[in-house]
């Protein structure tokens, strides 16, 4: 009997990882928001962007071949903005997160990860007060 509950088990867990690869593999093929391949794209596309809008002759052929293409332009555009809000790129100034105290965050034990968290979050605080004039 207990070789009979282990065998089950065992076909459980077999099942069950089956189950995570096919649909992991389903994600990466259908590029479904927030798999790698996704976001991978989203960068890309990004950088290339960014280097069309630094060669004036080719961003202004890019928006007349564009523009022949409305939907393919505002598909453009929207995955554009949505990787720029994903980003917060404001700077690589080092500016921390201040109280009201006057006192600046000491995130010295954190790691590196949280340490860039805390930093654009205080460059997108810093951006949004100077935007609204209370700065």
């Amino acid at each position: 009997m207990a070789h009979d509950e282990t065998a089950l088990m065992r076909a459980r867990s077999a099942f069950r990882g089956a189950r995570w690869f096919l649909r992991g593999v389903l994600a990466w093929l259908t590029l479904k928001p927030g798999s790698r391949p996704r976001r991978k794209a989203a960068q890309i596309l990004a950088g290339l962007a960014e280097r069309v809008k630094a060669h004036p002759r080719l961003a202004t052929l890019a928006r007349h071949l564009l523009s022949h293409i409305p939907a393919l332009r505002d598909r453009l555009q929207s995955g554009l903005r949505a990787e720029r809000a994903r980003h917060l790129s404001f700077g690589r100034d080092d500016v921390f997160l201040s109280y009201t105290a006057g006192g600046e965050l000491d995130l010295g034990d954190e790691n590196e990860e949280v340490r860039e968290l805390y930093q654009r979050l205080a460059r997108a605080r810093a951006r949004l007060r100077r935007e609204s004039g209370n700065a």
